[in-house]
């Protein structure tokens, strides 16, 4: 079974365009033109974006751009490839993320401070001495 970047630079092969023409045709940076061909996805922006070029340069090279999504999400699917992360998601890994349970954690732990200020408060007030 061909991968996708196979099934593309085929196709380029047939029709008899260099990736560099190609590049200036459809805009997509000749570095991504590559990584496609490699399939090596991991430096594309995301995988949405991965999508679009693949279909963008199936469209352009007059092939069935569903069959070139289909051959990707196939090899995405039986995990015959990484997931396709964002660069910056890839420099923010393992640092401190906000998420619903970080939030929530946050809120409760603020919440029982202010309840225990509150009760050392009164409690303070009910042992002192009145003033006035």
């Amino acid at each position: 079974m061909k991968t996708v970047g196979e099934f593309l630079k085929e196709a380029r092969r047939g029709k008899g365009d260099s990736i560099d023409q190609i590049s200036k045709k459809t805009k997509i940076r000749l570095a991504f033109l590559k990584a496609i061909e490699e399939n090596n996805f991991e430096i594309l922006p995301s995988q949405a974006s991965a999508k679009g070029f693949i279909k963008n340069y199936a469209d352009y090279l007059e092939v069935s751009s569903v069959k070139a999504l289909a051959i990707f999400n196939r090899d995405f699917r039986k995990g015959k490839q990484i997931e396709i992360v964002p660069q910056r998601a890839k420099e923010l890994s393992g640092k401190f993320s906000w998420n619903p349970k970080t939030f929530g954690f946050l809120v409760s732990a603020f919440l029982f401070l202010l309840l225990l200020i509150f009760l050392v408060f009164k409690l303070f007030s009910l042992t002192s001495a009145p003033y006035g």
